[in-house]
């Protein structure tokens, strides 16, 4: 899929941008930075990596979710509801689901609107889970940022602080008692912080690079 970004970066004439990705964005991103290295003609000027890993693996959300929809087609609409349940207890945190009951039940209704095929989410799954650059993203040389909530039920937190280490100089912010939908959970902070980073105006004191901790 960072073959696709590439092509869509030269149609579009874009040569110098900004890279942000989330969750399987992210994975694609440290792919995209990656396959531009050594090139002249395009320049990533910053990147930000949100809620993401440097490798997969079948564990925990991935091969609970597939196990959920490999081998249907087609779903009906009770095992759509149940698929939804499920991805709305992992995505937030029980305390914000029953603080924030009006969020959780809206965006349950925005993911039923969806009609993606079961054989399809099987298929990605299966990327994500047998994704790994762990060993390559050390030659990422774009400025980072990395950011992560402390209680991500999909992506485990320990996935931003491996990136975070392993890319020279990045910076890393944790988002305290946060899940996965880290936009939907910190009241805008996941958006100001990406905000202050691409514009160049962040305060360097907020980050410990490297450390995997933060002053927030």
């Amino acid at each position: 899929m960072a073959t696709d970004v590439f092509a869509l970066l030269e149609h579009s004439g874009w040569t110098r941008f900004h890279c942000l990705g989330y969750s399987m964005g992210g994975m694609i991103a440290q792919q995209l930075m990656l396959l531009l290295q050594g090139r002249d003609d395009f320049s990533c000027l910053r990147m930000g990596l949100l809620s993401t890993t440097p490798k997969g693996g079948w564990g925990g959300f991935a091969g609970d979710y597939h196990a959920l929809v490999s081998g249907d087609v087609e779903m009906t609409k009770e095992k759509r509801n149940s698929l939804v349940k499920h991805l709305l207890d992992v995505n937030f945190t029980p305390d914000f689901c029953e603080k924030n009951r009006k969020v959780v039940d809206a965006e349950g209704a925005r993911s039923m609107r969806f009609r993606k095929p079961a054989n399809i989410i099987a298929q990605q799954l299966e990327a994500i889970a047998t994704f790994d650059l762990a060993h390559q993203i050390h030659r990422i040389a774009v400025p980072t940022l990395v950011v992560h909530g402390t209680d991500d039920g999909v992506v485990p937190f320990q996935g931003g602080v491996r990136i975070a280490k392993s890319i020279p100089n990045a910076r890393f912010v944790a988002l305290q008692d946060v899940g996965h939908l880290t936009y939907l959970m910190d009241s805008g902070e996941t958006a100001r912080l990406f905000e202050g980073f691409f514009a160049g105006t962040d305060s360097a004191d907020k980050y410990c690079p490297r450390t995997g901790e933060a002053k927030l």
